[in-house]
């Protein structure tokens, strides 16, 4: 193993969640795009579904905000220091830290004394050499140079104790929770644009299926037909007194012969059909 990987044995753990997080982040803003990019809100049918579009917009664009922040937060963790572990017995990183001893060098892994008594080294250090800088003598130096010793001796535990914790508070914020919440975000997504497509579509008239049906003699009086498609339709003998006939589409195949059409005439022949007697 290198000098770099001894010194630094779960850098490049940690880097694999950031880049992790940071392939997520990318991909959400690419589906974040791709769905703005084909939302709109204009010419919806008309009714509720304006508002179930609108409301499936939020929902997509609340949801890919959590998801992008969720993915952010991995990239970048809480500064972690010896007296904020200390300060959080139950805290799942501290939990995990204290159950591997060997982190604190023999220190004894109550964190709350091994911060006071880093911070004492630090202290005595500081005075040691304030002493020595004022009276340099061998005692002082002596005493010095073992204060000294001892802080680099913690340096190596706290150093190796607060990497370790920044990995495993990577790890809870990229948890098996946190990644599932971000897949059922991510289905949450998919589903909201589902529902704007499905609001945004506008229905399909029932009508618009007839081209080429044979309603021969049938009673269509008051029938709503707008936007029908009577293209290649045998309407002969129809009654089609007071129905709604808007906007449909025949052809020269459609037979009106002998068609009360909706204004109560009787159609004169199949060339001219209706015409001009289309309003009831």
């Amino acid at each position: 193993m290198s000098e770099e990987e001894n010194k630094a044995p779960l850098t490049a753990p940690a880097q694999g969640i950031r880049d992790a997080a940071k392939y997520l982040i990318a991909a959400f803003g690419a589906i974040g795009a791709v769905l703005v990019a084909n939302l709109s809100l204009t010419a919806l049918p008309s009714g509720a579904h304006p508002l179930i579009a609108a409301l499936a917009v939020g929902v997509a664009v609340l949801a890919l905000a959590i998801l992008v922040g969720m993915g952010v937060s991995v990239l970048t963790p809480k500064a972690v220091t010896l007296g904020k572990l200390a300060q959080e017995p139950n805290s799942p990183v501290v939990k995990r830290l204290k159950d591997d001893e060997a982190l604190f060098q023999g220190q004894g892994s109550d964190l709350v004394a091994f911060h006071k008594a880093y911070v004492e080294a630090l202290t005595d250090r500081a005075t040691a050499q304030d002493e020595y800088l004022k009276k340099v003598e061998p005692t002082t130096e002596t005493k010095s140079r073992i204060a000294d010793a001892r802080v680099e001796f913690l340096d190596q535990a706290v150093s190796q104790v607060l990497e370790v914790a920044v990995f495993y508070q990577l790890q809870e914020r990229f948890s098996v929770c946190r990644r599932t919440m971000m897949t059922a975000l991510a289905l949450i997504v998919v589903a909201a644009a589902g529902v704007f497509a499905w609001a945004s579509a506008k229905p399909t008239s029932a009508h618009s299926f007839l081209r080429g049906a044979v309603l021969t003699d049938d009673d269509l009086q008051g029938v709503n037909l707008e936007g029908a498609d009577l293209r290649e339709v045998d309407l002969g003998g129809t009654n089609l007194k007071g129905a709604n006939v808007a906007k449909v589409k025949s052809d020269d195949k459609t037979i009106w012969v002998s068609v009360v059409c909706p204004d109560g005439t009787m159609s004169v022949g199949s060339e001219n059909g209706c015409e001009g007697h289309l309003s009831p």
